[in-house]
This record gives C-alpha cells, sequence and structure tokens, in this order.
C-alpha cells in the first residue's frame, strides 16, 4: 500500500510539472535558453518539458533513496526538484530575486528537517498512515503546488512575446496580432513586433498601433530594435531593417530622425507609415501633419487611416494656424463626443480610465492620457 500511494504521489507531481513546463513556463524557459545559449540554441516545448520532467523525477528518487524523512514526511522528497523547477524560471530578464530569497529560506529549512530525520531512530516496521498523517501529506502536497505557482516566473507579457515571435517567423502576421489583444500587458519588445506585424500588412500601422496598449515613456522608440535585443527575442531585428530597407537601429540618433531617412529612401514602403507613426508617439502633431501630405492624399474625401485621421482632426482644434486643413464629420463628432466626456469628470485618473474604455483605441486617449 505504501509503495502504491508513493507511485500515486510521483504521478501525480510528474503531471503538474509537465503540465507547467509545457503550458505555463514555457515562455520563460524558452527566452532563458536564448539569453544563455546568446541565441545559438532554441528550446523546445515539448522536448524541454519531457526532458526536464524525466530529471526532476530522477532528482526526487535520488532525494528519497539518499534521505531519512519518514513515511508521513515523503512528500519532502519533492521539494528539491520543485524548487529547481522554480529557480529554472527566475533568470529571465534579470534575476528574480524574491523566488531566489524565499526558495533559499526553503531549502535552508528543508536541510535541517533533513538531518534531524536522519538522526531519529523509526521502527523499522511500516504502518500504514493513519488519517491524520493523510491529511498532512495532501496539504503538503497543495503547499508544494502553491509554491511552485506562485514563485515560478511565469508572466503573461512574456508569453505573449515568445508566441508572437513565433508567428512572425511563421509569416502569421493577422493571428501575431490576436496574441494578448485583450490585454494591458506589454513591453517595448512586444510593440516592436506587432508594429512589424502591422507594417507586413499594408497600411495597417496607421489603422490599428493605438488599438494595443503602449509602453510607457517610449515613444517613437517602441518600434524599433537593436540589434543586440535579438538575444532577449525569439525575433531577429534583421525581419525589422529588411522591411524598412535601412541599415540596423543603432541608438545614436533619435527614432524620428532614423525613419525619416528610411521613409525618403522608401516612400512607397511600410517605412513611411512607420515615421509618421513615430511622429504620432512622439505626440510631434505640427511636425506629422507636414510630412503627412509627402505620403498621402489630404482632402475631405480621401480616405486616410484610422489614427492618421484622427491625428489631424485633434491638430486642426488645438492648432492656433493649422498648415493643413482637414474634415470629417464622423470622427469630429466622435472628438467632440470624447471631449465632452471629459469634460464632465473631475478627476483625472477616473477620466483617464473611463475614457480608456470607449476612446482607449483612438489617437486621442494616448495624446491626452498615455504617460501622465
Amino acid at each position: 500500500m505504501q509503495k502504491k500511494w508513493q507511485f500515486l504521489f510521483s504521478l501525480a507531481f510528474g503531471a503538474i510539472w509537465m503540465l507547467c513546463l509545457y503550458f505555463t513556463f514555457d515562455a520563460t524557459l524558452s527566452l532563458t535558453q536564448l539569453h544563455l545559449s546568446d541565441g545559438v540554441t532554441a528550446y523546445s516545448p515539448l522536448v524541454g518539458s519531457l526532458v526536464l520532467t524525466g530529471l526532476l523525477l530522477l532528482l526526487q528518487r535520488l532525494v528519497q533513496r539518499f534521505t531519512r524523512f519518514r513515511q508521513s514526511c515523503f512528500l519532502l522528497t519533492f521539494f528539491p526538484s520543485t524548487a529547481v523547477l522554480v529557480l529554472l524560471t527566475s533568470f529571465v530578464s534579470g534575476v528574480s530575486l524574491f523566488a531566489v530569497i524565499v526558495t533559499s529560506v526553503l531549502a535552508f529549512a528543508w536541510c535541517v528537517m533533513a538531518v534531524m530525520e536522519s538522526f531519529r531512530h523509526e521502527n523499522v516496521v511500516v504502518r500504514p498512515l493513519k488519517a491524520a498523517s493523510w491529511f498532512w501529506q495532501i496539504l503538503l502536497f497543495f503547499l508544494l503546488v502553491f509554491y511552485m505557482g506562485a514563485m515560478g516566473n511565469s508572466k503573461d507579457v512574456y508569453r505573449y512575446e515568445v508566441q508572437t515571435a513565433r508567428l512572425l517567423r511563421a509569416g502569421h502576421y493577422h493571428e501575431a496580432l490576436e496574441v494578448g489583444k485583450t490585454s494591458l500587458a506589454t513591453t517595448q519588445y512586444l510593440t516592436a513586433m506587432r508594429a512589424y506585424a502591422m507594417g507586413k500588412i499594408a497600411k495597417s500601422l496607421g489603422d490599428q498601433l493605438f488599438h494595443f496598449p503602449l509602453p510607457e515613456n517610449s515613444g517613437s522608440r517602441s518600434l524599433l530594435l537593436l540589434p543586440s535585443d535579438s538575444l532577449s527575442l525569439l525575433f531577429s531585428s534583421d525581419s525589422l531593417y529588411r522591411l524598412l530597407g535601412v541599415p540596423p537601429y543603432d541608438g545614436k540618433q533619435s527614432p524620428t530622425d532614423y525613419l525619416a531617412v528610411a521613409a525618403k529612401r522608401h516612400s512607397d514602403g511600410a517605412a513611411g507609415d512607420y515615421y509618421l507613426c513615430a511622429l504620432l508617439l512622439d505626440k510631434q502633431l505640427e511636425r506629422f501633419a507636414t510630412e503627412l501630405q509627402q505620403f498621402y492624399v489630404i482632402s475631405d474625401t480621401a480616405a486616410l487611416p484610422a489614427h492618421y485621421a484622427e491625428a489631424l482632426i485633434l491638430y486642426n482644434r488645438i492648432h492656433p494656424n493649422p498648415s493643413v486643413i482637414y474634415e470629417n464629420a464622423n470622427i469630429t463628432a466622435n472628438y467632440l463626443d470624447f471631449k465632452e466626456k471629459g469634460r464632465s469628470i473631475s478627476r483625472r485618473e477616473q477620466r483617464s480610465n473611463l475614457l480608456r474604455r470607449e476612446y482607449g483605441d483612438t489617437y486621442w486617449w494616448y495624446y491626452f492620457y498615455h504617460g501622465q
């Protein structure tokens, strides 16, 4: 009977580790391996999950063999394997210091218990577990699972980055834009990859960029990747610069000036929309209105990408002497409604949150509330 329930617990932990490795920690481990190997090797979710689960179970068996925990403390032999799994996820984008500290404290306590148990004189007769012992076993099982879930690094944004990068590499640009679409979590890397996907879809940047959450205080820089960023992503920055048709961005000049050169060289490609969106991200409306005429026909009857039209309506309303005149009755009505609803709420934070629900996918919300 003792062997049977030990086998069942081993099976349960093996299944949980396997599922966590394949579904929950896949993105974290992918980024960790990419970073540790300097981009030379890539993590395979299925193979990695099988191999790591096997190694964790092997470690548990070794711990069980060389420690003398009582039958009622059998589940403590699973702690080292669980701790190793947690630590494997703690080194992506720096060190998760809290997880390392908690794991170190628990490991010290575990070692003390292991030493104490080694000096304990036990009856060699194996007795069935009592009801109270079963209770503690089950409680310990859930505590170990809770520890793994709470301390393991499984941020949604890492999963979004990895899934988006994989879809981009496969050429599935529309599907890449669906990843994390309803979440407010984002990073500069994720924004750059989404912008690339939009750039591969004709005229999509000007229609969709502000539908997605944007990182704070990044502005136009969030559209670009440095060559070194490839060591933190499963997506190569070379793909972006092939799209723009210019040498990789080195960070020595402003993103808008860099993209202005790209747009001048390739005015009929994605570089033009990249440049215009960079100006919008930096809230340079005057320069945007002037440059827009180089890429689009501006008239009340000509269709413009949604965010460009929103920006022009805003520019016409806040600039005393606009150099470009543009009118669109429907967009103007929406803008006036946006402003009217904003005036009805005195507290800025509450006003920002309320307007985000209805107008969070417009340039107006970005211009007035993002980063404020």
